[in-house]
């Protein structure tokens, strides 16, 4: 049986995907690591329509508003900050696009250099808007503001640099898989 692996079908458990490490990431200590910045570039890499993007902001919405609404995170999240997240994401999807048009198959290495810089976009983006339209730094200088939130940068882009590389394995594995299976049934 063939397995056809097409980019609905990977919307769909990049949406499970988020679900399932986005609404838990603060609530469980044992939870699994966020991957949606992760899973945003590998979204813009595969996915690549928009309504495909749009899909996958329900998804994070959803993730936050079931972690806020049922699993007790507070919903501090839920300003006028919050829409900063469209233009965050959205930043590491278009950076994915790119990559897939530029090296499609290429070494571990463009895939981490994408991530690394769209994930600081997407950080600088997402906590600017926190600082400007939260409402909870008023008279604080932005100085002190980023001072206070680059110390969570390190984790989280390593944690999408993890899932990225896990993700460019199962890739090359794949590969290998039906390079392999291709030779063994023509001989």
């Amino acid at each position: 049986m063939k397995v056809r692996i097409t980019p609905a079908r990977l919307w769909f458990a990049f949406a499970a995907l988020i679900l399932l490490t986005r609404s838990t990431h603060l609530a469980f200590s044992t939870a699994l690591p966020d991957a949606t910045v992760a899973l945003m570039l590998l979204g813009g890499m595969w996915v690549r329509r928009w309504p495909g993007f749009a899909g996958l902001m329900a998804a994070v919405f959803a993730a936050d508003w079931l972690a806020s609404g049922t699993l007790g995170v507070p919903d501090d999240c839920f300003t006028p900050a919050y829409a900063g997240l469209v233009p965050a994401y959205l930043a590491v999807w278009s950076a994915g696009s790119w990559l897939q048009a530029k090296w499609p198959r290429q070494s571990l290495l463009p895939w981490l250099g994408t991530m690394l810089v769209s994930s600081a976009a997407a950080f600088a983006l997402s906590n600017a808007f926190w600082y400007a339209f939260s409402g909870r730094f008023d008279g604080w200088p932005a100085a002190r503001f980023a001072a206070e939130v680059v110390r969570y940068y390190p984790a989280y882009a390593g944690t999408g640099l993890g899932y990225v590389t896990l993700a460019w394995l199962v890739c090359l594995a794949a590969r290998h898989l039906v390079r392999s299976h291709s030779l063994g049934a023509a001989a």
